[in-house]
């Protein structure tokens, strides 16, 4: 600006940069909070499928070992089962009914 220019001219260009630097400031700062967030909201997806990971390993060891178990289970009842009848000197039961019988008592 030069010497020259008349103040009121002078104060609305004033006014007018003043603004444009403010309307600046506060599209820098939503900018920068923007990315804040898309950071912080990545961040969060991340952990989120770790512990997603965790807990399907978890749920993937809790349903297989009552399978295991009940599978032991059979085994020595059919041994067992095998051992007392023959000691009884009755027939032993198909190991069908014994699973059955152990499923049973194991939802019980």
């Amino acid at each position: 600006m030069t010497k020259d220019t008349i103040p009121e001219k002078r104060y609305t260009l004033i006014v007018a940069l003043l603004n444009r630097h403010a309307v600046r400031a506060r599209h820098d700062l939503a900018d920068t909070f923007v990315r804040r967030m898309a950071a912080s909201h990545n961040r969060a997806n991340e952990e989120l499928e770790v512990v997603q990971r965790s807990q399907r390993t978890q749920a993937d060891v809790l349903v297989v070992l009552p399978e295991g178990v009940v599978e032991i289970l059979v085994d020595q009842s059919d041994k067992t089962t095998i051992a007392n009848r023959s000691a009884n000197g009755s027939r032993p039961r198909a190991p069908q009914t014994v699973s059955r019988e152990l499923r049973r008592s194991a939802r019980s």
